[in-house]
């Protein structure tokens, strides 16, 4: 069985060959003829005919990993990728993409899940996977993509980690001026790092008190809005019609954080967990998780339920207040009088 789609303005089959493996093809510029091919390529498998077509452009790893940055990469700064690819180029690049082989890729990513962790080694799982199906995408990879042979790691559970307001209170002063902004905004908005790296006064109307979120990992658009503390912020970075709110280097935030970590002495914290204390003291204010989610952009509420159980300890504290309240004035009454109305079978 197979089918036939559009992409890129293009025509394309999609086919499993008589052992299973998957196959896309760009197959011309109308439906009629990747249909027509669909059918040649099928009729091929049937028959015992089909062998892998060849490829026009046989590119090396390096090659792609430019062209994948140039077209599909360069203006997404922050999200770590570059680093990625670097290391990619460096132990894949002199290979021609058809010779990846699913054991070496698999043997690189548990390199690096020894020696940073499983987290990163997964970011270095779904870069390189991105990769290759762009390289399928292009034409430049017969497929089917080796990644998806190869296992994401399972990342060990954590204590979800967010500053206590006492923490907060170091923190602040403990921040260089070149980092305070960046560090303030992600308090008050709940962004991710990556977001705020490609923050554009563009997308800062102070006018409607709204940042909007137009690139996200989510890859949905969103709206938070502007608090009156972070809106002086703003105000004194001295808005302008565009360009970068922070201009700021994420090695350089790397640095000036870890420094303020160690001079606040904060222990076990990482720049996303700001992130953290933003929707820990959402939840435990306002005990509103749906509103949560569409705030930190998350795709699915299982994402957000993580945050729940702050909810439900602050439920129960307020829950405890009243009934401390309750009972002192119950303590108030006259032990004679009844609590509750009689019992009055006649009524």
């Amino acid at each position: 069985m197979g089918r036939v789609y559009r992409r890129y303005k293009q025509w394309w089959i999609d086919y499993y060959d008589a052992t299973g493996l998957r196959h896309r093809e760009s197959a011309g510029a109308t439906k009629t003829v990747a249909q027509d091919a669909l059918v040649k390529r099928l009729d091929e498998i049937i028959r015992g005919k089909f062998s892998l077509p060849k490829m026009s452009k046989a590119i090396t790893v390096e090659e792609m990993i430019r062209r994948y940055w140039e077209k599909h990469m360069k203006d997404k700064r922050g999200n770590g990728a570059p680093v990625v690819l670097r290391r990619i180029k460096r132990d894949f690049g002199h290979l021609p993409l058809t010779q990846l082989t699913v054991e070496e890729i698999h043997g690189f990513i548990k390199t690096v899940e020894a020696s940073s962790s499983t987290s990163n080694a997964n970011r270095y799982h779904d870069v390189f996977r991105a990769l290759l199906y762009k390289a399928i995408d292009w034409g430049y990879h017969p497929g089917p993509n080796p990644l998806k042979k190869v296992p994401r790691g399972k990342p060990k559970k954590h204590r979800l980690r967010f500053l206590s307001p006492e923490e907060m209170r170091r923190l602040i002063p403990a921040c260089s001026p070149r980092i305070l902004p960046i560090v303030t905004c992600a308090l008050f908005t709940g962004m991710r790092r990556g977001e705020l790296l490609i923050l554009d006064w563009a997308n800062v109307r102070l006018d409607r008190g709204i940042i909007y979120i137009l690139e996200s990992k989510s890859d949905e658009a969103r709206e938070l809005p502007i608090p009156m503390t972070l809106r002086k912020l703003f105000l004194s970075l001295g808005p302008k019609e565009s360009g970068n709110v922070f201009n700021l280097p994420p090695i350089t935030l790397r640095r000036h954080f870890l420094r303020a970590m160690k001079k606040a002495d904060i222990q076990g914290f990482r720049f996303h967990d700001l992130r953290h204390t933003y929707a820990s003291y959402h939840v435990m204010k306002n005990h509103d998780l749906p509103t949560l989610q569409k705030l930190l952009g998350h795709k699915s509420p299982m994402m957000t339920q993580r945050y729940a159980h702050l909810a439900d300890a602050h439920l129960r504290e307020s829950v405890d207040r009243l009934d401390d309240s309750l009972g002192h004035s119950l303590r108030a009454v006259d032990p004679g009088t009844p609590l509750l109305p009689a019992d009055n079978p006649g009524t």
